[in-house]
């Protein structure tokens, strides 16, 4: 078997190596025998937080969920870098709670503030676990950085309107998104934002209109479904 081929002493040697140990016990269930490897020793070729998320992990699985959160936050805390904390994000995106991932992320927008992948992974992970507000004001940093992102300022625009019910802010946020749909790629982003300003506004014919030309014509993938759902539920298609 790879433990065999692979005894501790020799995986200690090199990184992967022990991460190939690390994964083979994970994967034959032999979790008590992990968990005391990784509790015990310090690996010099291992990153401390790599060391406590595979640890979370192990210790979650064994159904030790507080001892599993305190590793989560160790791994954070112990994360100095920015390509420890994206990997660190990565990692608990697979296995842990969006809390260590959107915290990952956050730190290292911090320390590398211009890193657009990190603002774009951030805003779409806030935005599936919310608060919706969160998700906006990322939306409106990523503008402050790169005020020529239009497809993001649309974006901004419909996280907005989810949190309005103003119909005189959903008009402005409806003429705002008309005048960058010209110049949005993605039509669908378009069309939803403003058939959701309609919606808002009261005017669920209108909205309906924008998403699509027949209500036996569904929109394109790239409308927002859920808005579409909304749309049809005001024009009474509540199936």
């Amino acid at each position: 078997s790879i433990l065999q081929i692979l005894p501790l002493e020799r995986a200690t040697l090199n990184r992967d190596l022990l991460v190939e140990r690390i994964e083979a016990l994970a994967a034959l269930g032999r979790l008590a025998e992990l968990k005391e490897m990784l509790l015990t020793t310090e690996y010099s070729v291992l990153p401390q937080t790599y060391q406590h998320m595979y640890l979370a992990v192990v210790r979650s699985r064994l159904g030790e969920s507080i001892a599993a959160a305190n590793e989560w936050q160790r791994a954070l805390d112990v994360a100095a870098t920015t390509d420890t904390l994206l990997a660190l994000a990565e990692y608990a995106q697979k296995n842990g709670p969006p809390r260590i991932v959107d915290e990952a992320l956050e730190r290292a927008i911090t320390k590398q503030p211009g890193l657009r992948s990190a603002y774009v992974w951030r805003l779409h992970l806030l935005e599936n676990i919310g608060p919706t507000e969160e998700a906006r004001d990322v939306a409106v940093e990523m503008i402050g950085l790169w005020p020529e992102d239009i497809a993001t300022q649309m974006h901004e625009i419909y996280l907005r309107l989810l949190l309005t019910s103003s119909k005189a802010e959903a008009k402005a946020a409806e003429q705002e998104a008309e005048r960058l749909r010209p110049m949005i790629p993605t039509e669908g982003v378009a069309r939803s934002t403003i058939a959701l300003a309609r919606l808002k506004e009261g005017r669920a014919a209108a909205a309906r209109e924008v998403l699509s030309d027949s209500v036996d014509q569904p929109p394109a993938a790239s409308v927002s479904w859920p808005v579409y759902a909304a749309v049809l539920a005001a024009n009474g298609w509540k199936d």
